[in-house]
């Protein structure tokens, strides 16, 4: 009951969740989907922009759905509640669009996934822990060694990543 009442307080989080779930489904059903939406370096050469920012809905696999709503609710509900909805939206969004213009910039050939958003919220999480507490770099990278190795794993855009991480500082340092 509790998740479920933390969710229906992140309105952004929950509408997130719900679109990338369906989307996964529908691009199971058809694979066009993948195809026609997926950022793809080409293809926003060519003018189709809106790739920078609906590749985000995206997912490759059940694991890569999982492993990114699975973050987007641990980070979203409690930054969402703290932000509130529009602040939340700009650092999310802004990081799902400059994530995948990093990929651009740097030839990245095509991605998919929220990851770039997700990095947003997570280094704008690591600046106010900065900023507040008395936590140490050190003690941050610890405890985000995962996250910092799966930039490393072969088919990850970490570049979509640095974007995402640029974003959630630059909001950070703006917002607080």
């Amino acid at each position: 009951m509790y998740y479920l009442t933390s969710l229906l307080r992140a309105p952004v989080t929950l509408t997130v969740l719900i679109v990338c779930i369906a989307v996964y489904i529908m691009q199971n059903n058809n694979p066009l989907i993948t195809q026609k939406y997926s950022f793809h370096f080409f293809s926003v050469r060519e003018g189709q922009y809106y790739r920078l920012f609906t590749g985000g809905f995206l997912h490759g696999s059940v694991m890569h759905l999982f492993m990114n709503m699975y973050s987007l609710y641990n980070l979203g509900t409690w930054m969402e509640s703290m932000l509130g909805p529009f602040k939340f939206a700009v650092v999310l969004f802004g990081g799902v669009l400059v994530g995948n213009l990093f990929c651009y910039m740097m030839n990245v050939r095509s991605s998919i996934g929220l990851s770039g958003g997700l990095y947003a919220l997570m280094f704008f999480y690591f600046v106010l822990v900065m900023r507040y507490t008395d936590v140490s770099v050190v003690s941050l990278v610890r405890n985000n060694i995962a996250n910092i190795l799966i930039n490393f794993m072969p088919g990850v855009a970490w570049q979509a990543h640095l974007g995402g991480a640029a974003v959630g500082i630059l909001t950070a340092v703006l917002f607080h």
